[in-house]
Order: structure tokens, then C-alpha cells, then sequence
């Protein structure tokens, strides 16, 4: 991109006194120019209330055209103050996303938004027609005000026939963007500042009789060639051009359709999957194109925004009631730490999982901490008021948690129930968490409420609902009520997954009910259609054979990775599962389980049987979790290892870093121990070198030799450290802290620095400033009792740095203050 993106978040003070309407009547073409570059950590994401990703991934992409944002904040609104002012409720949230204070208020002004607009938060939604749908709002908002030419401006485009157009809608198939555009816009006059392309990812397909995804190749270039489009439209110059700023995806996760989107700031992309924000190369942008070989779920480019190169600068100016509405908004009480936390799921994550229904580590929830004051209150009340708004009455069913799965409850929460009842039903949790099923449906007293799934093959599994059946109610009638809503089923096979039973071959006179005597949990039916081989059947006897087990990085870097694991699985294909899934040699891993309390385990031992913790995982008897560590050893040889904990004090990190090193018999010195501190922990250098030394109340306080034992190291009192010790120079070394206010408060890395006895105060207080990179307040020694002395370059002890013999003590410690 050619230019720089500029967008200051002013606030206007005198705004507040100022009517929107007289703000409108500025004349639009005296705008603003700001030296103030946008901060990095304005490209912040959006919270997801569980199914607004594609509200999410439309904002972003209309927070990062100024001249939008522009219009936005200065859109007339009926109201200054809090209300239901569509146009004021859409200028907080953007606000949120805009602003370094704005972030805390985010999921309120989203919670806002969604009862405003009249978005269910738990149901999915279109992109597209979200963003045509914003864009028709705008145009309806400033009709007959000096912002609608700055809207037409921006959004639409002008054909002969003197119609506009926003969002050009293209198909897939069409491979290539420029193809289109050759074929879709030889009618256009006028080409406004964003261009949107709208690429259709779906089909019906004949075979199946579903609308399925299309997975074809479409491409898409980083810039738009300005000889075409010069040659379809008048108004766009040979120096003019097109370059590619949003891109918004689609794809799955956790198994259902979610949006994400990469926006283009300044000259960085950032990839944005709700509010988690992270940069990404250009290449990666630009290949989310599909692939026909590739796997169904893979994400897909579905919408493209093209921004004008040539664009005047401009300063959004966010008027100060904005900020001042929403702090009055926000609950600002000072709290403890929260009592319990809630977590609200969706029965649509339930049916998208199958046998292994619902473990834990497999769903995404809406979560919401509870307080002290917060534990009286109807919890249905609660979540209503909280999740914004939705098509229906919140039904909300406990999910009961048994080492790890959940099973939900027929039974539906009464609307008096408090959060004390449901903790009181809590089964000695350490960290309370109350878990509830949000259901969509409308349920019926009385009813048996099924999942309903239907069976291809092993590999298409589709969910078709959730069917309320009376207590004499058939298969016939479980059958009819699917049939109305997919035609052609022959129903061949049911299956109770949440017990584990057999697959039943279906009794079209049989009461449904029959099938689940006596169950408090809502079940899942599959229906398998018409076919020669009884798939269901062998699919589900293989699936009873396996289950799933969450592998979880002991360090915790790495996300969360599922495997599938069979009970007919030896000790070395286990490892030989999880190795591939974490990518890392299976004879150099250490795997520990979860108790049922959800605490860690002993690792398993090299040689141990997996037997009896894979017998306790399939009878739910366990979390279904391990904990693997990637070591540098195979495990054989680990286990005879011992491990010692240095605290690294390199002067170039804020805080020191704990290193754990692991010995065997052979290493008897310190000397042995530095070849296994990670290079590039401690960097080469011709100025220093590093020794290991003794910490005392987070000062270093003696230089050990290299030929110090290890064994009295490895006793818990003496505190290890790694210090960087000059070595050039006959002058002393002197050990050296930074603090703020006083020794205990923000202790950063110490440190050794070496002087000779020549130079003054000054000039050592400017070597130390050079050394730390801050500028050096004041100095003070400090003795074992803590309290500083006045300054005295003196006193300093005497330690010759060429002549002096390992170890070296200090009996003087210097405390350094910064500005």
C-alpha cells in the first residue's frame, strides 16, 4: 500500500455541548488532516457472544476505512446520553474497537448491539448480508443530510442505467477475480472508494440432494489491475488503483461454521478470529482461495474489500459523550474476586459432536464471572438480561460433569432457581463453575426432547434437529417429524450414544420411549438412510472401541490437540498417536493424566500399562486428558535425570527467567551444567561471561567457581542464578538491582557491572544508565536489613576483577532507581 492509514481517535471536549445535527451541517469537504498515526494496539478484536462472528469480522472490516469511520461518528443521533438510538448504540461499539480505553467495555456494548439491532447471539448469520445490511442503514440515516454523497461516495457504485450498487455478488466458479470483474462491471460509470466482492461458497449438489460448499479454486490478487479496470469505468485514471484490505473467511471451528476475517493496516496484515489479533504475512492472506483436494471444513475467502489507493487523509473525531455514555453504562463497583464462574453453551454444540458426545475440552461457551452480591439472582433472569437479544425464552437445562464429559439434564432450570441452588449441587469443584445448556427450541412439558442426526456414511454425519416426542409417541412419529423436515429417509437403525448401548434396529410401532427407560439425560438418535451395507451399525462398534483424549502442553504454548485412541492400542501405538498429533518423537515424551478432582497426576512411567488409566477415561471415571511434556531425552533415560532450578538474570528482560536443568550421575560440577542452559538463553559475547552465582532475597550475592559441586546446589536452600560478569578490565565488580519506591516493590533482574577505582560517581552512574537503559535516579547501598543508606561511592566492597578468586562475595548490594 503507497499510503499511510491515519486515523486519530480524538476526542472532541467541546462535542459534548454540540447537537449532531449541527454537526452534520459542516461541510464534508473540509477534512481533517493528523500527523497521529493509529496505535498498534488499536487493532484490537471483537468478543463473540458465542454466534457473532459475522458481526465481528463486518466491523473490522468498516473500522478500517477512515472515511466510514468518519461518517459513523458523525452521524446525527436522537440522544447524547444512553438509550436505544440504533446510530449511537453502533458509535460505542465501534468505539470499543477504536480506542485504547474502550477494550473493557466491548462485550456490554455488544451485549447492547445485539438487543438494538435484534441479532440472537446464538444463532449464525450471513456476512454479506449483514454488510449489506449496515450499508443500507447508513444510506437510510443520512438521507437529505451533507453525509449521504460521503456514503455514495464510499459504498456505491454507479451504472449507465443510473442504478447503484454496493456488493457485487460473484460465483465461485468464475475462478479468478479479474474474470469477473471482465464480466460483471463493463456497465459501471462510477467506482466507489471500497470496493466489495461477494464470492459465493455454496451449491446445491444433485448427487446428495444438499447444499453443499464449494471448494474450487477462486483467486484473488494483493492489487487490482488498473488497466482494466480503466478500460470498464471512466473514473478511474491510469495513476489510480485498487488495493486489497479485508478479506473475511469462512471455516469451522470446533466443528461449526465460523467467520474470520484479515484486515490490512498501514502495511501490516492482521489476522483477526473474534478477539484474538494476531500479524500474518501477505502470502497467507492471499491463499484462502480453496482447494477441490483439500478438506471440507477448510477456510474459504467469501467476501474481499478493495480500498482506493489515493484517499485524503483524514482525523475521525469521536465526539466525548461516546466515551461518557458508556462509562456511565459500564458497572465500574469495586468487587472481589469473583465466587463462580458461568458458563452457557448451546444445544447446536451438543448435536455437532458424535458418539463421544460433549467432553469438555471440545466446546466453546459464553462465559460470565459471578460475584458475591450476584449469587441471589434468578439465573434466568440473569442470562437473559446479559446474552442481548434472542428469538426466544432462555431454556436452560444444568450439564452435569463427570470426570471430564457432560451429559445434559431432561430437566429445565425452574426461572426461580439461584445461582446458591446450582452450587450447591456442585460436586466439590476448587474452581466452582456452573455449566448450562441454552436450548433454541421450544420445548414442551412433559416431552422427551431427542437429537436428531443423520447418517450417510462415517465421514457425513448431519444434524437435523430437536424433536420433542410425547410419552406413547412411535418410531413412526419419531420418523414423520423428520421426514418434515428431510424428505426421502428410510429409517434403518437408532442409537442411544449417551449410554453407550448397542444400535437398535428400529420398531416402527415401538413407543421412542421405550428405547430410553428411565433416562435424565437428553439423547441422540441417529437415522440412517436407505443403503446395502449396515454402516451405522459398524460405525457405531468401531466408535465404541474409541474415544477421544485432549492433549494439553505441560508448558502451555501450545493449543489443545484431540486424538482419537482405541482400546485395542498397545503402549507404542498410544505414543506413536499422540507423537504425530503433537509432532514430536513418541520415545521423547512424558505423559501424565487428570485425577477426577482435575488435578495433575504422577507422569506415567517408562514401561508403565496405559490399561488401567484407558479403562478409566472410557468409563468416564477420569477426565479424558493428558499432559505431555516434549523432552530433550527419551524417557527411559529422562527418569534417570535430576533437575535443579537457575533463575537466569539477563539485564536485557524485565523479570529473571527459572530454567530447568536436568543432570545425571556423570555431571558433577557447574561447569558440566552450562552446556545445558539453551543458547539462546545465553547469548555469546566478547564482553561477558557467564557464571553461575548465589541469590539472596533477589540480589546476587557470591560468584561461584565453575568448579563448584552441584550437589550442594541442588539443595532447597540456596537459590541458583545465571549472571552476565564482565570480563574485560582490571577495575571491581560491584552487584547491582533496580527497585521503585522501595527494595521489595518491582525487584527487576539483578546484575553485575564492573568499575575500575578511578572513576567518579557520575561517570559510574552513566555507565549503569547505558548498561540498564534507563535513565539512573538515584543509587543506595543497601545492608541484609534492607533500608538504604546515603550513597557512597567508597563503601563500594573492593572485589579486583583480574586478581581475585572464584567465588567472589558481595557485602555491598546497589540499589538503582530510574526516572
Amino acid at each position: 500500500m503507497t499510503r499511510k492509514r491515519k486515523i486519530s481517535a480524538e476526542l472532541d471536549e467541546n462535542a459534548v455541548s454540540k447537537k449532531r445535527l449541527e454537526i452534520c451541517k459542516s461541510d464534508e469537504d473540509e477534512q481533517l488532516k493528523s500527523d497521529i498515526e493509529i496505535d498498534s494496539k488499536a487493532a484490537r478484536g471483537c468478543v463473540n457472544l458465542h454466534s457473532t462472528c459475522y458481526i465481528n469480522v463486518v466491523l473490522q472490516v468498516l473500522c478500517n476505512s477512515p472515511s466510514t469511520l468518519d461518517v459513523i461518528f458523525r452521524l446525527p443521533t436522537e440522544s447524547e446520553i444512553p438509550g436505544g438510538d440504533k446510530r449511537a448504540i453502533l458509535q460505542r461499539l465501534l468505539y470499543t474497537l477504536v480506542t485504547k480505553d474502550g477494550e473493557v467495555a466491548n462485550r456490554q456494548m455488544m451485549e447492547e448491539f445485539c438487543r438494538a439491532f435484534r441479532k440472537d447471539p446464538m444463532r449464525t448469520g450471513d456476512a454479506s448480508e449483514f454488510l449489506s445490511e449496515m450499508i443500507d442503514m447508513l444510506n437510510t440515516w443520512t438521507a437529505n443530510t451533507t453525509l449521504q454523497s460521503s456514503v455514495q461516495r464510499i459504498f456505491n457504485s454507479k451504472t449507465v442505467d443510473k442504478e447503484t450498487q454496493s456488493v457485487f455478488y460473484i460465483e465461485s466458479s468464475e475462478q479468478s477475480l479479474e474474470k469477473a470483474i471482465q464480466k460483471q462491471m463493463g456497465n459501471i460509470m462510477e467506482m466507489p472508494e471500497l470496493l466489495l466482492f461477494m464470492i459465493n461458497r455454496v451449491g446445491f449438489n444433485k448427487e446428495t440432494f444438499r447444499v453443499d460448499r464449494l471448494l474450487k479454486s477462486f483467486t484473488y490478487p494483493a492489487e487490482l489491475d488498473v488497466k482494466l479496470l480503466s478500460s470498464l469505468c471512466k473514473n478511474v485514471g491510469e495513476d489510480d488503483g485498487y488495493v486489497l484490505s479485508g478479506v473475511i473467511v469462512h471455516g469451522f471451528r470446533k466443528q461449526c461454521p465460523h467467520y474470520m476475517v484479515y484486515v490490512l493496516r498501514e502495511s501490516t496484515w492482521f489476522f483477526y478470529d473474534d478477539d484474538k489479533v494476531t500479524a500474518v504475512d501477505k502470502k497467507e492472506v492471499l491463499s484462502q482461495t480453496g482447494d477441490e483436494a483439500g478438506e471440507p471444513d477448510q477456510p474459504l475467502a467469501c467476501l474481499l474489500a478493495y480500498e482506493k489507493k489515493e484517499i485524503e487523509h483524514l482525523t475521525v473525531n469521536i465526539p466525548a459523550y461516546i466515551r461518557d455514555s458508556i462509562i456511565s453504562m459500564m458497572d465500574r463497583k469495586d468487587r472481589s474476586s469473583d465466587v463462580c464462574k458461568l458458563k452457557i453453551l448451546t444445544d447446536e454444540c451438543l448435536y455437532n459432536q458424535s458418539l463421544d458426545l460433549i467432553d469438555i475440552e471440545h466446546l466453546s461457551y459464553i462465559e460470565y464471572s459471578i460475584y458475591e452480591e450476584e449469587l441471589d439472582s434468578a439465573v434466568s433472569e440473569y442470562v437473559a438480561k446479559r446474552v442481548g437479544y434472542t428469538t426466544s425464552v432462555p431454556i436452560l437445562r444444568n450439564l452435569e460433569n463427570v470426570a471430564g464429559k457432560l451429559t445434559a439434564n431432561q430437566k429445565i432450570l425452574n426461572k426461580h432457581t439461584t445461582f446458591l441452588d446450582l452450587m450447591d449441587n456442585l460436586d466439590g469443584e476448587k474452581t466452582q463453575v456452573i455449566r448450562l445448556l441454552w436450548t433454541n427450541y421450544d420445548y414442551e412439558p412433559g416431552k422427551l426432547s431427542v437429537f436428531v442426526k443423520i447418517f450417510r456414511r462415517p465421514n457425513l454425519i448431519e444434524n437435523l434437529g430437536i424433536f420433542n416426542l410425547g410419552e406413547n409417541s412411535t418410531v413412526a412419529d419419531l420418523i414423520k417429524l423428520a421426514t418434515n423436515e428431510y424428505t426421502g429417509l428410510e429409517s434403518r437403525f437408532l442409537s442411544n450414544i449417551l449410554t453407550d448401548e448397542e444400535v437398535y434396529e428400529l420398531d416402527s410401532n415401538k413407543a421412542v420411549t421405550a428405547y430410553f427407560v428411565e433416562t435424565k439425560h437428553v439423547p441422540v438418535v441417529f437415522i440412517e438412510e436407505a443403503s446395502d451395507k449396515p454402516d451405522l451399525k459398524l460405525y457405531v462398534e468401531q466408535e465404541q472401541q474409541t474415544f477421544r483424549i485432549t492433549l494439553r502442553d505441560s508448558s502451555g504454548l501450545a493449543d489443545n490437540v484431540i486424538v482419537k485412541i482405541s482400546t485395542d492400542f498397545d503402549e507404542e501405538k498410544i505414543y506413536a498417536v499422540i507423537g504425530a498429533a503433537v509432532g514430536h518423537s513418541p520415545v521423547r515424551l512424558q505423559l501424565a493424566p487428570l485425577k477426577a478432582s482435575s488435578r495433575k497426576a504422577s507422569p506415567i512411567k517408562y514401561g508403565d500399562k496405559f490399561d488401567e488409566v484407558l479403562n478409566f477415561m472410557k468409563a468416564n471415571k477420569q477426565p479424558r486428558v493428558l499432559i505431555y511434556t516434549k523432552l530433550l531425552h527419551s524417557l527411559k533415560e529422562f527418569e534417570n535425570l535430576q533437575k535443579i532450578n537457575v533463575m537466569l538474570c539477563r539485564q536485557d528482560i524485565d523479570k529473571p527467567k527459572q530454567l530447568s536443568l536436568f543432570f545425571g550421575k556423570e555431571d558433577r560440577y557447574l561447569k558440566d551444567l552450562i552446556d545445558k542452559v539453551p543458547k539462546e538463553d545465553i547469548p555469546a559475547s566478547d564482553d561477558v561471561t557467564w557464571k553461575f552465582c548465589l541469590l539472596n532475597r533477589g540480589k546476587i550475592s557470591q560468584i561461584l567457581d565453575s568448579e563448584f559441586p552441584i550437589s550442594k546446589a541442588v539443595g532447597r536452600s540456596v537459590n541458583l542464578g545465571l549472571a552476565e560478569v564482565p570480563v574485560k578490565g582490571s577495575g571491581r565488580l560491584c552487584s547491582f538491582f533496580c527497585y521503585s519506591g522501595s527494595y521489595l516493590n518491582s525487584v527487576r533482574v539483578p546484575g553485575i557491572i564492573s568499575f575500575s577505582e578511578k572513576e567518579s560517581p557520575s561517570e559510574f552512574k552513566k555507565q549503569l544508565s547505558s548498561l540498564t537503559g534507563v535513565e539512573i535516579k538515584d543509587l543506595n547501598l543497601f545492608d541484609d536489613s534492607m533500608f538504604p543508606e546515603p550513597f557512597s561511592f567508597e563503601l563500594l566492597q573492593e572485589n579486583p576483577l583480574a586478581e581475585a578468586e572464584m567465588p567472589i562475595k558481595f557485602e555491598n548490594y546497589l540499589g538503582l532507581s530510574s526516572t
